[in-house]
């Protein structure tokens, strides 16, 4: 998965109102990647993308949708307090700011 398809799909959760934040989760022996906490299931969350006409248009290139949807199958979850479930996938790195393409950030 390429530096922009990465971004992008940040992009897309916050969008969507998400927030976005690094996370280490199991079994990735202190490795951090993309997370969003949230009360939504996955499901909802790839719902709620997909209600946004302009990341539709972004997404609109056959491939890169398919570059989603693959890291969607790929999600994994923790439980984080009574409610919250931080939802992360651990192959796409989690970028500090939007300035911040050019190098991935290891936390």
């Amino acid at each position: 998965m390429n530096t922009e398809m990465k971004s992008e799909l940040q992009n897309a959760f916050r969008v969507a109102g998400y927030d976005c934040r690094s996370y280490s989760g199991r079994g990735m022996f202190g490795k951090y990647c993309l997370g969003i906490t949230t009360e939504d299931s996955c499901v909802t969350v790839l719902l709620n993308i997909l209600e946004h006409k302009e990341l539709i248009a972004k997404f609109s290139d056959n491939f890169q949708l398919k570059i989603m949807l693959e890291a969607f199958s790929q999600f994994k979850t923790d439980a984080i307090g009574k409610t919250d479930t931080i939802i992360y996938f651990p192959s796409i790195s989690y970028f500090e700011n939007e300035e911040d393409e050019e190098g991935e950030s290891d936390k």
